[in-house]
């Protein structure tokens, strides 16, 4: 998806990336243009194949797109949060456990880059031989560029599991 255009039109590829309201924005955008197939998939490519050459059209558009989404009283985020707390409801680990799972996975790439790669090298370059810093020039840099989004994610909604946790009301995980 080009940058520029998910700047032009923020709502509308939030939409389309949302499983609750996808398929809503998918059918408002083919009628907007035209289009004869409004699946997802098919929108998604249109709206990719556009130029941001008409900024000011396109930025229009993503506001009357907000506008219809407020006139049918649909909220993304608050629908968004009502599938996370189904979510969190289930007892079947492949349906609850994603989110803790990738909590950790991140936790995990953040401790091997930021704790211990670090005092891991400082320990090697201080008592180890030439071998061993050979070998850790071969240790795994993790992208941590492309987790830290997710775990930035996460950590904000910490706060609200925090608050769950506090009250009580769901203490299965």
């Amino acid at each position: 998806m080009a940058p520029i255009l998910m700047a032009i039109l923020p709502t509308i590829f939030k939409a389309l990336a949302s499983p609750v309201v996808a398929g809503t924005a998918a059918s408002w955008i083919a009628s907007k243009f035209g289009l004869s197939d409004s699946t997802v998939e098919a929108v998604t490519n249109f709206m990719n194949g556009l130029k941001p050459d008409d900024q000011i059209k396109l930025r229009e558009m993503d506001i009357e797109f907000q506008k219809f989404l407020l006139d049918n009283g649909i909220k993304i985020d608050l629908a968004q949060i009502e599938v996370n707390k189904e979510e969190a409801k289930s007892g079947n680990i492949f349906i609850a456990g994603w989110r803790p799972y990738i909590g950790w996975t991140c936790g995990a790439a953040f401790s091997w880059n930021f704790v211990l790669l670090p005092v891991l090298t400082f320990l090697v370059y201080t008592f180890g031989t030439a071998g061993m810093v050979i070998g850790l020039a071969k240790a795994p840099q993790l992208d941590f560029a492309s987790m830290s989004p997710v775990l930035l994610g996460m950590l904000g909604l910490a706060g609200l599991r925090t608050r769950e946790k506090e009250k009580g009301t769901n203490d299965k995980h």
